[in-house]
């Protein structure tokens, strides 16, 4: 329980291969799997040659087989899962999951997580043994105001996997949290579901696309300069040529827009709206799931779709931007010096303009 998450978190470090060496030495078979799926997805040959020896060790004393489902179906067979949620994805591929089971004297063991389509696993903390008040209210506060689904375990195990997949490509690491909570999903078997299976593709107009607008789904649909270096750059040139950029709004937004949205990022925006489709759908929604499954389609609407999308991000960000200074004008005492050098930086009257810009042309 302590060995295999740090080695399944960060395999590479001088910790882990004290820790690798320990698995070979165990006579455990939890520590087989492990270590032959470490062995099979590590390049680094330092770490390969710890994993090897650590696995002719475990062959010695007679660990051959891989009995993880089995061990942890026997050992969580008295606290079934009790309740798995999500929220909609926003768009920066954000999802927050919440995994719990509860035991037999009622009390609830559950982690929550935050995983991304670009980057994995964000974040993750837990709670042993609460009362289920106290988990609804670390529900409701971890949610706030999002539209949360209840999926099963299936989804669950789903979604985790698949941004464990995600983090381990990108950074060659996952969180230490992640990998001590996860393993009171291990009794679940990962499927690979198909979330397209009960959708339906028509055909789209902006009539349609203003339904999805006015459920307000895609309220948090938009880009910024923290997230996403493509939008940063539409953001310098309009900084850059202050007068020239508000003039041509229009013309900024669709010369963008190919950057933006590259074959690359395609890939996985279409993804992200498979996803919205797919809990759209669990959540009894069907006419405006078939609606969303549509827009990973291309159409003249899905253009529309993702030109609104650019403009509500450009819109955000000035707003952002005017609340920005309106607030560090306002600040007092020991954080006035700093607040003054932030609000050089800001030029309000080209802010307010481009505010204006597009209220004028847009809204």
């Amino acid at each position: 329980n302590i060995l295999i998450p740090l080695v399944l978190a960060n395999p590479y470090n001088d910790i882990s291969q004290i820790a690798i060496k320990a698995l070979g030495e165990s006579k455990s078979n939890l520590a087989y799997p492990v270590l032959t799926s470490l062995m099979n997805n590590i390049d680094d040959l330092s770490v390969k040659a710890n994993l090897q020896k650590s696995l002719s060790l475990l062959k010695l004393s007679g660990v051959k087989e891989d009995i993880t489902g089995e061990y942890y179906k026997k050992l969580l067979a008295n606290t079934p899962v009790y309740k798995c949620f999500v929220n909609f994805p926003d768009g920066h591929g954000n999802i927050g999951i919440i995994f719990s089971r509860k035991n037999e004297a009622a009390f609830i063991q559950m982690f929550a997580i935050v995983i991304n389509d670009i980057d994995g696993i964000i974040d993750c903390f837990g709670f042993n043994e609460i009362s289920e008040q106290e988990f609804d209210r670390i529900v409701n506060k971890f949610y706030q105001n999002d539209k949360i689904i209840e999926i099963d375990e299936k989804l669950c195990k789903y979604l985790l996997t698949n941004a464990e997949k995600i983090s381990r490509l990108k950074y060659q690491e996952i969180s230490y949290e992640y990998a001590a909570w996860s393993m009171i999903t291990k009794d679940i078997d990962y499927e690979d579901i198909n979330l397209a299976q009960n959708l339906n593709s028509i055909e789209l107009n902006e009539v349609l696309l203003d339904q999805l607008y006015n459920k307000g789904y895609f309220d948090k649909w938009f880009f910024d300069t923290s997230n996403n270096e493509s939008f940063e750059k539409i953001i310098e040139k309009l900084n850059e040529n202050k007068i020239e950029g508000i003039n041509n709004f229009n013309e900024i937004v669709e010369e963008a827009k190919s950057e933006i949205f590259s074959d690359a990022f395609m890939k996985i925006f279409n993804q992200r709206l498979l996803i919205a489709a797919h809990l759209l759908e669990l959540s009894d929604e069907k006419t405006f799931a078939d609606l969303t499954y549509s827009l990973t389609k291309e159409s003249s609407t899905k253009e529309t779709f993702k030109t609104d999308i650019l403009k509500r991000s450009l819109y955000e960000y000035f707003l952002t931007k005017k609340e920005r200074y309106e607030n560090l004008k306002n600040a007092t005492s020991i954080f006035t010096r700093k607040a003054n050098k932030d609000l050089q930086n800001i030029d309000i009257n080209h802010v307010k303009q481009c505010i204006k810009t597009i209220e004028d042309n847009w809204i």
